[in-house]
């Protein structure tokens, strides 16, 4: 075989797998375009949650009041606007001072327990429109409770 057999061959080679190389290339790009979509698409549908998602009428399943929270300019207010067992509880304004902190998309404020008939600190998370979570701090303890939206 001549060298110039060889060398041939060679950058025959070569170019075959700079081919293979830029198929790989085009492949990773590719996955890491479709990686970023996927993330793009989450965090449009995590956006979906804002500082107002929290406004409308709740209940929590185990209880019969029916809880309306409303923007008070700055902050939220949850006030009982429906109550089949306890009528007089209408108005007791519940959650006080809810103020939305969007670097962790949760709102932290006081909820007011009416067997205790004291506030408690509360942080509200919410994964849909449809319920959220509320988790109260008592002590060194918490206890998690979720409401649905009843509107």
């Amino acid at each position: 075989m001549t060298a110039w057999r060889v060398w041939a061959q060679v950058l025959m080679k070569i170019s075959r797998e700079g081919v293979m190389k830029v198929k790989h290339h085009r492949f990773l790009i590719f996955s890491v375009l479709a990686y970023l979509a996927l993330l793009v698409s989450t965090a449009s549908h995590a956006g979906d949650v804002n500082s107002d998602s929290i406004v409308g009428k709740w209940q929590d399943p185990d209880n019969p009041a029916i809880v309306q929270i409303a923007n008070k300019g700055g902050y939220y207010e949850g006030v009982v606007v429906e109550n089949a067992d306890n009528p007089a509880l209408v108005s007791t304004v519940v959650f006080k001072n809810l103020v939305y902190d969007s670097s962790e998309g949760v709102w932290e404020g006081t909820v007011y327990s009416v067997k205790k008939g004291k506030d408690f600190d509360a942080k509200i998370s919410m994964e849909n429109s449809g319920n959220f979570t509320l988790t109260v701090k008592a002590g060194l303890g918490s206890k998690k409770f979720e409401w649905a939206r009843v509107e």
